[in-house]
């Protein structure tokens, strides 16, 4: 009887002594999925640059970086139907032009936001990045004016401008990698693809990142109260963007054209913009405040561009690419939680 209370003793301290190194593992290397809540963070005073103010006016707030200024509208969350479908017009979101992957029409909430008013500009570009370490160029884009959208820039170096300019106006960083977010640490972009693939999003952190796909569908229909347009800001494409038929084939200056409900100028058209998202196929049941697929390193951009036709300029339209592309037709917009 000693014996076997003596061994089931030892059995039942083995056990424990298992469950606790088990424990201690999965706190050592966290779980895995966007989220990176618990990344080591640099000092926002090493970086802040002393030049950068930040004003809120109404609901929107306006940055000043040197001498750049850009605003960040407030974006009311929402309920929303998301997608397309071209098999049932008497059904939701019936367009003619709906790809296959725009289906299935499903519900989708997401959590308020500030969004930028305009794409991200070649000016902030070069002001957020000419210090950087990561072996970015700092005016990568062919075509150049300060106040064209910036492009020929990868998924991957939006990342490190995102964290780059909230480390720079004081606000806190989003993306890490290697379990930290200081970007210094990181390398160059082009070193080790592989680890670059695992970069985490922390959705708690109040910095600039890039929109995931549904902020970025829900802004670009209008938000809460969208007015039904197949473009962002109306159903006639000229008057809303610069599209293969009226821009001579450049991209433009941002807000040249039209805004939308939200006041959000070049939605559709000007050029495509990435989003947080790796590409992968709709779910038909609801979700809230959805990042993407769990896998993959293609990742979703949205909104058309300066070539594309009109069909490729609505707002349920998904492209998608490789995480390191870098092309003339595609650029970002900074999304804000605050």
């Amino acid at each position: 009887m000693k014996t076997n209370i003596r061994k089931n003793f030892y059995q039942w301290l083995l056990h424990i002594c298992n469950v606790s190194l088990i424990i201690l593992v999965f706190c050592f290397y966290g779980c895995s999925g966007d989220d990176d809540n618990n990344a080591s963070s640099p000092s926002n005073s090493n970086y802040k640059d002393p030049t950068a103010k930040k004003i809120k006016e109404n609901n929107d707030i306006t940055y000043k970086l040197g001498d750049v200024t850009f605003k960040m509208k407030f974006v009311e969350g929402g309920k929303f139907k998301m997608g397309a479908q071209n098999v049932d017009n008497s059904k939701d979101n019936y367009d003619s032009e709906a790809d296959l992957n725009e289906a299935p029409v499903h519900d989708v909430t997401v959590n308020k936001f500030y969004m930028g008013e305009v794409e991200i500009t070649q000016k902030l570009w070069r002001e957020v990045m000419k210090d950087n370490t990561n072996g970015i160029v700092l005016e990568p884009s062919e075509d150049d004016g300060l106040n064209k959208p910036v492009t020929n820039i990868s998924w991957f170096e939006l990342v490190v401008f995102c964290n780059r300019l909230s480390l720079k106006v004081g606000e806190e960083p989003v993306y890490s990698l290697y379990g930290s977010t200081d970007i210094d640490t990181w390398g160059k972009c082009t070193d080790n693809m592989d680890a670059w693939n695992n970069i985490k999003m922390n959705t708690k952190a109040k910095g600039f990142r890039m929109p995931t796909e549904a902020e970025w569908e829900f802004a670009a229909r209008g938000g809460k109260n969208p007015s039904g347009f197949k473009y962002s800001g109306g159903n006639s494409i000229g008057k809303v963007a610069w599209y293969a038929e009226n821009s001579d084939n450049v991209m433009h200056n941002v807000s040249t054209k039209a805004y939308n409900e939200l006041w959000l100028y070049d939605m559709s058209g000007n050029v495509w913009e990435w989003c947080w998202d790796a590409y992968g196929d709709y779910k038909s049941n609801g979700v809230s405040n959805p990042t993407g697929a769990e896998t993959g390193s293609a990742h979703v951009a949205r909104g058309g561009c300066f070539n594309s036709n009109s069909a490729s300029c609505r707002v349920t339209v998904r492209g998608y690419s490789e995480a390191n592309l870098k092309t003339n037709i595609c650029g970002g917009r900074l999304v804000l939680v605050q």
